[in-house]
């Protein structure tokens, strides 16, 4: 039996993908999301989406002798193709007379680390990066007070964001494992957010889980701090296991987040099945964020089951100040448990080309190739096994 994952984040060939090839006394069960069978949208569509905004005026009449622009994306733990939209949004800006020496692009890149050249030209491409201003958000520096939040917190943001006239984001939604889902005016905070903001929100650690749209004290809070940012006006994109871009939302951050989050609740659902020896979970969309995909995963598991995450990102796991790990003996401000284990003695396996030393959330054994991988596995299932594949656990929840 073959089964084909995508893994073609940040990748020159948007077809890429990995073969796994299973033994034949295996039964397998391939979970796709929804939305993997749904059409991907045209430029044509993506652009009338920033043309006829939800609950704000567009682009070009927000910005109408207005003097400066930011441009906010999201880093490399989000698969959102900013590109796609930067044309549309530099001619509106043009039509309003912002000049372009006074545009500027800024990653939200929260407490992650800054992305390099390489990085900027695969979210906004070569024609941005050589004639537009890139920063990255420094999350300890550098950053303005702009009130206080009911909760008595300073809220401290980049204040290069806050300086610019005209404020335009460009985010994904989808399932996420401590906020329900991402995106809206998640885009700030923590995206750019000083580190002091984001760490007072995160340590009192009123999360959901992945696919919960209740409002969680992490939501409430990004709410709060958005709506004291003043005009913001918002994209985001709901994506599938392909990486194609399903639905496109714009305008009101609000707004946007609400229908946003509406369909990717239906685009990135999964159907849970039964209990499962061995569960095999893509983890391509958040490709530097990988081992979420195991949240995903240990719902259809056996007790003593193995899980086998897919991931070959060539620049290995993101730099996270918060949550991180800097040193052997040290780390972040707000440090998850390092080491964990599924329990009865079950197994976290990463098959990547690319694996690394540095301390992981779980205990993972690392397998360069698909014979490696199954190799391991077979250890445990030398005979029939029960098998789930899921198209993409970092972006996936169950319905």
């Amino acid at each position: 039996m073959e089964y084909k994952l995508w893994q073609n984040a940040w990748k020159d060939d948007p077809s890429y993908q990995v073969a796994l090839d299973l033994p034949e006394e295996w039964q397998a069960e391939l979970h796709e999301m929804a939305g993997d069978r749904w059409p991907a949208l045209d430029d044509q569509a993506l652009r009338q989406a920033v043309l006829e905004p939800l609950g704000m005026p567009p682009i070009r009449e927000m910005a109408q002798g207005k003097k400066s622009a930011a441009i906010v994306f999201d880093d490399m733990t989000r698969p959102t193709p900013a590109w796609r939209f930067l044309p549309v949004i530099l001619e509106e800006l043009q039509a309003a007379g912002v000049p372009q020496e006074e545009i500027r692009f800024l990653c939200a890149v929260g407490t992650h680390g800054p992305l390099n050249r390489k990085e900027t030209v695969q979210k906004l491409g070569e024609d941005i990066v050589e004639n537009y201003p890139v920063y990255s958000h420094n999350c300890y520096e550098h950053c303005v007070k702009i009130g206080v939040n009911s909760r008595g917190d300073d809220v401290l943001v980049d204040a290069e964001f806050m300086r610019c006239e005209v404020r335009i984001g460009i985010g994904c939604v989808a399932p996420h494992p401590m906020n329900g889902y991402s995106g809206g005016g998640k885009l700030l905070f923590p995206g750019m957010a000083h580190i002091d903001t984001t760490e007072k929100n995160h340590r009192r650690r009123e999360f959901l889980t992945p696919g919960n749209t209740a409002l969680c004290g992490l939501r409430r809070d990004i709410d709060e701090m958005t709506r004291m940012t003043g005009p913001f006006f918002l994209i985001d994109v709901v994506m599938n296991a392909k990486l194609d871009v399903v639905g496109a939302f714009a305008g009101d951050p609000f707004q946007v987040y609400q229908q946003a989050a509406a369909l990717s609740a239906q685009a990135n659902r999964m159907e849970l099945g039964e209990p499962k020896d061995i569960v095999i979970t893509n983890a391509n969309a958040k490709f530097n964020e990988a081992f979420i995909a195991v949240k995903i995963a240990r719902k259809e598991l056996k007790p003593g089951g193995d899980i086998v995450i897919v991931n070959h990102c060539p620049t290995g796991p993101v730099v996270h100040y918060l949550y991180g790990s800097p040193g052997k003996d040290v780390s972040g401000r707000c440090p998850l448990p390092r080491g964990q284990q599924l329990p009865d003695g079950g197994r976290v396996i990463c098959w990547s080309p690319y694996p690394v030393k540095n301390p992981q959330q779980w205990d993972v054994q690392w397998a360069k190739t698909w014979p490696d991988v199954l190799a391991l596995l077979r250890e445990r299932h030398p005979g029939p096994a029960q098998v789930s594949i899921l198209s993409d656990g970092s972006i996936g929840y169950w319905g």
